[in-house]
C-alpha cells in the first residue's frame, strides 16, 4: 500500500482543510475560557493528521504541538511549518512535564486504538494536563444508525465502536473531576420533515465529543457559569431524540384524522337523524293533506 494511502484517504472522506477549520471553530468560545484563565497556554492535539487545529492556534498561544505516527502526515505538517512529533502517542505524552499542557485535543483517533491503549493514553493525558485544561476528545458517534452499521467500517482501521456513557464514566473514574459529552454535526436530514423515516437514519448526530476538566474549580467554571460556549457547537439530533420527533408528530396527525373521523361521524349521525325527521314529518304531512 502506498505510503501516501491514508493521506488521500482523508482527503476525500474526511473534507477539505478549509471545511475541517472551519468546523473547528465551533470551538473557539470554550477555548477562549482557558485562555481567559492562562495567559501563557500551551496546547496539544493527539493523532494531530494533517494539522488544522495546530495551523488554527499556531501563534495564538505559546506553543500548539501534535503528535502523529503517520510519516506522510507528519511531512505535511512540517511543510506547514507546524510543530508535530512523530512517534507513538504514550511514549511522546511520557516526555511532557505533569500539569503543562492547557488544552489536549483528539480527534477521530480513539476509534483507532484498543481499550487497554486507549485507557493508557487517557490516563497519560490526565497527568500532563494543567489543573484549569481541558481535554477535547470527538469520535464518530455509534448513537447514528448509519454511522455504526456503515460508515465507521469505512475506515478499516476503525476497530473501536465508542459507548459515549461508558467512555464518560471512564473519563470519570481515571480522575477528571467533570466530563460531558455533546451530540454533533448533524446529518443531511437533520432539518427534514419530522414525519420522515428517512430524518431517523440520516438526520441524526454523526460524532460525538467529550469534554472533560480537570479540576473541581474549572469544571465549575465551563459547566455552570459559563455555558454560552455550548450554543456554539454544532449539535446535532440523538437517535431517540429524532424518533421521539417522529412520534409526536405521528401522534398529532393521528389524533387529527382520528377527531375529523369522529365529527365527521358526529355529522353523519346528525344527517341520519335530521332524514329520519324528515321521513316522519312527511309522513304526518300526507296525512295532514288528506284531512
Amino acid at each position: 500500500m502506498r505510503e501516501d494511502f491514508y493521506l488521500q484517504f482523508e482527503n476525500k472522506f474526511r473534507g477539505d482543510r478549509r471545511s475541517i477549520l472551519k468546523q473547528l471553530s465551533m470551538y473557539d468560545p470554550l477555548v477562549q475560557l482557558v485562555l481567559d484563565l492562562n495567559t501563557e497556554s500551551q496546547f496539544l492535539d493527539i493523532g494531530c493528521g494533517r494539522g488544522e487545529w495546530l495551523e488554527k492556534w499556531k501563534g495564538n498561544v505559546s506553543r500548539c504541538f501534535g503528535i502523529e505516527t503517520n510519516t506522510t502526515m507528519v511531512n505535511v505538517c512540517l511543510n506547514k511549518k507546524l510543530d508535530v512529533i512523530k512517534g507513538d502517542a504514550i511514549m511522546s505524552l511520557k516526555n511532557i512535564d505533569s500539569s503543562s499542557i492547557n488544552v489536549i485535543t483528539i480527534f477521530h483517533m480513539i476509534e483507532h486504538l484498543s481499550n487497554d491503549y486507549l485507557y493508557k493514553l487517557i490516563d497519560e493525558c490526565y497527568r500532563v494536563l494543567h489543573e484549569n485544561g481541558l481535554l477535547i476528545i470527538e469520535t464518530p458517534s455509534i448513537d447514528n444508525l448509519l454511522v455504526s452499521s456503515k460508515l465507521f467500517y469505512l475506515d478499516d482501521t476503525h476497530i473501536n465502536h465508542i459507548n459515549p456513557d461508558a467512555f464518560q464514566f471512564s473519563l470519570d473514574q481515571i480522575g477528571f473531576d467533570r466530563s460531558k459529552y455533546y451530540y454533533i454535526h448533524g446529518g443531511p436530514l437533520q432539518d427534514a420533515e419530522h414525519l420522515k423515516v428517512t430524518r431517523i437514519f440520516n438526520g441524526v448526530a454523526q460524532d460525538v465529543v467529550f469534554i472533560a476538566a480537570k479540576s473541581k474549580q474549572f469544571s465549575k467554571y465551563i459547566f455552570e457559569s459559563s455555558l454560552d460556549w455550548t450554543s456554539y457547537l454544532d449539535s446535532g439530533l440523538s437517535l431517540l431524540q429524532a424518533a421521539t420527533e417522529y412520534d409526536l408528530k405521528h401522534e398529532q396527525i393521528v389524533t387529527k384524522y382520528r377527531d375529523n373521523i369522529v365529527l365527521t361521524t358526529s355529522i353523519n349521525n346528525q344527517l341520519v337523524s335530521i332524514n329520519n325527521q324528515l321521513v316522519e314529518l312527511k309522513s304526518e304531512m300526507r296525512y295532514v293533506s288528506l284531512v
